[in-house]
């Protein structure tokens, strides 16, 4: 009998496993996705234990080595040498810190700015919320990169001015959502409930009102991170970005234009590395809407 009751648990056990397992969606792409997510950031994490080079170490002599070949000084090169000699193994690496760097400080600066500005305007409403809404569609009616070409045309480029301006210019999705949360929720039941029994506007909007919109604003944040990545990249490419002394894949991209006809993988193995993180962030934002949407399943 024993025997019969542990058989029944394991199998109820693993019955439960796989109802948890079919409930998070996991397919072959979103899988992929977190496999190559986590190694782009395993990679870029420890960077120095995973390549003898430094990002901006030239080698005149190794220039333009192919990939998996030996350079003219016996070292091995997984993906070659720029046309500086530069190692493109070590400069996807220290990119791909940048990159992800940007995807996210980006995002929690905007996200946290326009969660603010979002309640704010829903919750106070009045000329709070006419200032912040039609600030929101100033910004809107404005074409974003030529704001962002502008705006670091004036400040001059560079790491911290690029996490600034894509950070405090990327307020405007999360306040408009944030908004139409609260005012879909300011009047229902447990709200009124906290009201009655003496919360202030604060704990109200912290305590109740917060929790239960943070759904439709981590799946913005996720593909806000992807979008950001990209744009730092297209920046760097134009050469407005981040200065040329500093490893980004857009910089790689730039500076592979001139040797593009005598070798193609110093712009052909960055630009797939930014392909594969953007799309597995891209992915991984698809699954955590339909993970949180209970209207798409």
């Amino acid at each position: 009998m024993a025997a019969d009751v542990t058989i029944v648990s394991n199998t109820t056990r693993f019955g439960r496993l796989r109802r948890s397992i079919r409930d998070l969606k996991l397919t072959a792409p979103v899988v992929f996705s977190f496999a190559m997510l986590l190694l782009i950031v395993v990679l870029a994490l420890f960077a120095p234990l995973f390549t003898r080079y430094e990002p901006n170490q030239i080698e005149l002599r190794d220039r333009l080595t192919p990939p998996l070949t030996v350079d003219a000084s016996g070292d091995f090169r997984l993906m070659g040498t720029d046309g500086l000699g530069r190692d493109v193994w070590t400069r996807v690496l220290y990119g791909a810190r940048l990159s992800l760097l940007i995807g996210l400080s980006t995002v929690m600066i905007g996200g946290t700015l326009g969660l603010v500005l979002g309640l704010l305007a829903g919750y106070n409403g009045g000329i709070w919320e006419d200032i912040i809404m039609r600030g929101a569609d100033i910004q809107i009616a404005l074409p974003s990169m030529v704001l962002y070409i502008a705006i670091l045309s004036v400040l001059g480029g560079g790491l911290l001015q690029v996490i600034l301006i894509l950070g405090f210019t990327g307020w405007v999705n999360y306040a408009r959502v944030a908004r139409a949360q609260v005012l879909a929720m300011r009047n229902q039941e447990f709200v009124l409930a906290a009201r009655s029994l003496g919360a202030s506007r604060s704990r109200v909007l912290v305590k109740h009102i917060t929790p239960n919109m943070l759904a439709p604003i981590i799946v913005i944040a996720s593909f806000d991170v992807a979008k950001n990545i990209v744009v730092a990249a297209a920046l760097s490419f134009i050469g407005v970005g981040i200065p040329p002394d500093v490893p980004t894949w857009g910089g790689m991209l730039s500076e592979a234009r001139d040797v593009l006809r005598l070798a193609w993988w110093p712009a052909t193995l960055p630009g797939v590395a930014l392909m594969l993180l953007v799309l597995s962030v891209n992915l991984i934002g698809d699954w955590v809407r339909d993970l949180l949407d209970p209207r798409l399943d």
